[in-house]
């Protein structure tokens, strides 16, 4: 039977027996505690926390203690030997009760340990697991990232290639279509159908680039109809839209309408343009060119005026300018006119040619055959400063001479009408009138396959003046 002093002993006893248990079981707490330790605490820390705070009860004393002002009762045998049996049976439970909640605590404490280890060991390959997945879908998004970067890149790269490329063909397909004149046109035709060709092939090319493209071919090829059409549809279309794609396909349709002599609807041509673009000096000259030859000198003049006036140093205008004033007699202002034209552009045959011939006009043969010489070191094919020539040195009496130049002027130009004419005249002052005959012969059936009813006329005097000397 448990006594009151028993009861009363009995946490004190457990919390001795149980500090001793525990040192015991340290070695194998430590292990199972290694992966777990914290966990362990946060369960364990109450329970421990309770044994530690346990205190005796109040009325407990100490057997054998001989302090002063105490005393003990005395005992009896019978007494004693009962209290002994009722110790001996108390300490006996006791330390079964130790045992039992010492066994149930350290149960306890293996399965939470145990437990506890077991969690950490899965959360850890859970963790592991998701850390290794994840890793392999960040290198996976990095990768993707990198590749969407360079993709971008040569995206871009390309968008500056197909910018800049547009925009050369562009600016090229322009500067041609503007330079399109009768100064320029026999050495830019090639060039131009190259860029023709460059821009038809290009996949990027609009629909206008590719208009233009096509009408600048039909041009080179000869389709000279084809491509008034085709550059009388672009300036339709371009109507009240783009004034300056408009005003340059117009230009065209006016250049090629002079080239086929259709000096009238070039006029025309030129007018269209001129409203469109006002300060086009270019094609201000070029109307006062079309207007020289239907013999409207005058308004042509003005036309010179104000492409000079929006181009100080056109050097074309000038020497068109000094044609048409030529052209009117004003003699000594067409020269002025040449003189500047050469001033400006030092490498202009024509400029010399028709300087020459003004030169001849006031008697100075020997500075005309010095500027036809110059005319002719700068263009070597220049049949006209060969004949022009001629005509001043038969004018200082070198008949050879000026038959040579006439020869030259022939093999450069088979159908030279004029050429075959003068060199006539020649033949016939030097007595040669079989040679004279087939001269003018040959320029009578060119003239008039020319239309030159003017030269046909005085080719058919010679002939006659010819056959009466013969007679006579």
């Amino acid at each position: 039977m448990l006594t009151l002093s028993a009861y009363f002993r009995l946490p004190g006893a457990l919390r001795q027996v149980g500090a001793r248990d525990l040192t015991k079981r340290l070695p194998r707490i430590r292990n199972l505690a290694a992966a777990g330790f914290l966990t362990f605490a946060a369960a364990a820390a109450p329970n421990l926390l309770a044994l530690q705070t346990a205190t005796p009860p109040a009325a407990e004393t100490q057997a054998g203690s001989d302090e002063p002002g105490h005393e003990q009762p005395e005992a009896t045998p019978d007494n004693s030997s009962t209290a002994a049996a009722a110790d001996s049976e108390s300490l006996q439970l006791e330390n079964r009760l130790r045992r039992e909640l010492l066994d149930d605590r350290a149960r306890t404490l293996d399965w939470w340990l145990a437990a506890t280890a077991i969690f950490l060991t899965l959360f850890g390959i859970v963790v592991a697991i998701v850390g290794y997945v994840a890793f392999g879908k960040v290198r996976q998004y990095e990768a993707e990232a990198r590749k969407s970067m360079d993709m971008s890149e040569q995206s871009a790269r390309k968008a500056r290639e197909f910018v800049k490329k547009t925009q050369e063909s562009s600016e090229e397909v322009a500067s041609l279509r503007a330079n399109m004149n009768t100064e320029v046109a026999g050495g830019a035709t090639t060039k131009a159908e190259e860029a023709a060709q460059d821009v038809q092939k290009a996949p990027e090319a609009s629909l206008g680039g590719l208009a233009v493209a096509a009408a600048i071919s039909l041009q080179r090829q000869g389709r000279i109809v084809d491509a008034i059409r085709k550059w009388q549809s672009i300036a339709d279309i371009a109507e009240g839209n783009d004034k300056e794609l408009g005003a340059r396909a117009w230009f065209s349709v006016g250049y090629l309408r002079g080239e086929k002599s259709e000096f009238e609807a070039a006029v025309n041509a030129y007018d269209k343009v001129i409203e469109l673009k006002p300060d086009f000096a270019l094609a201000y000259s070029n109307r006062g060119k079309a207007k020289s030859v239907l013999g409207r000198h005058e308004a042509a003049l003005a036309d010179y005026d104000e492409a000079i006036r929006l181009k100080p140093d056109y050097a074309d205008a000038y020497y068109s300018r000094g044609n048409a004033k030529s052209a009117l007699g004003r003699h000594e202002a067409a020269f002025t006119d040449y003189n500047e034209a050469i001033r400006l552009k030092p490498d202009f045959a024509v400029a010399y040619n028709s300087r020459g011939i003004e030169k001849s006009a006031r008697g100075r043969h020997e500075a005309a055959i010095a500027d036809y010489g110059e005319a002719i070191r700068l263009k070597p094919d220049n049949a006209e400063a060969y004949n022009n020539r001629g005509v001043a040195k038969s004018a200082l009496s070198r008949h050879e001479a000026a038959i040579a130049d006439y020869d030259e002027a022939i093999r450069l130009k088979e159908d030279f009408a004029l050429a075959y004419n003068n060199r006539g005249k020649e033949n016939a002052m030097l007595g040669r009138v079989d040679a004279a005959r087939r001269d003018y012969e040959a320029a009578l059936v060119l003239a008039r396959k020319a239309g030159d009813g003017d030269l046909a006329a005085r080719v058919e005097r010679f002939l006659e003046s010819l056959d009466k000397e013969r007679n006579s």
